[in-house]
């Protein structure tokens, strides 16, 4: 009789998470497995869905180190963006999604020592909340 085991694991490598976005570093891939190992539900388990919106997660957070400064003056971001600013103690975070934009407030120190940390303040708006002209 084949002796059953006490335990299983079921493995997923950095390389796995680059099959879902091969534009993800080694490290950037290995920082999406950590994210879901602290944030497992064993109630839900881990597939290739749970993968994406943890790859999502990190394109979203993710800040780049070389961030230019600012001026004065009017910006315009394209519709696939996260513009990253940086004032007064904080960093705000204006991103997309496909129904409108969410702006998310963080305080600047907490989020260069946890890049994941949660935000001090959010907000969203629509896009059907606004005419054909909209100005932020």
């Amino acid at each position: 009789m084949t002796q059953l085991p006490d335990e299983i694991a079921i493995d997923w490598h950095f390389t796995n998470v680059q099959e879902i976005d091969e534009s993800l570093t080694n490290d950037e891939a290995k920082q999406v497995l950590q994210l879901i190992k602290q944030n497992h539900d064993r109630t839900t388990g881990i597939s290739w869905e749970t993968i994406e919106a943890w790859v999502d997660y990190l394109k979203l957070h993710r800040r780049s180190d070389d961030m230019k400064p600012l001026a004065d003056g009017d910006y315009e971001a394209d519709d696939s963006c996260a513009v990253w600013i940086d004032v007064r103690g904080f960093t705000v975070n204006l991103h997309t999604t496909d129904e409108g934009i969410i702006v998310d407030v963080f305080n600047a120190e907490q989020l260069r020592a946890e890049p994941f940390a949660e935000p001090v303040a959010s907000t969203y708006a629509f896009d059907h909340e606004h005419g054909d002209t909209f100005y932020i």
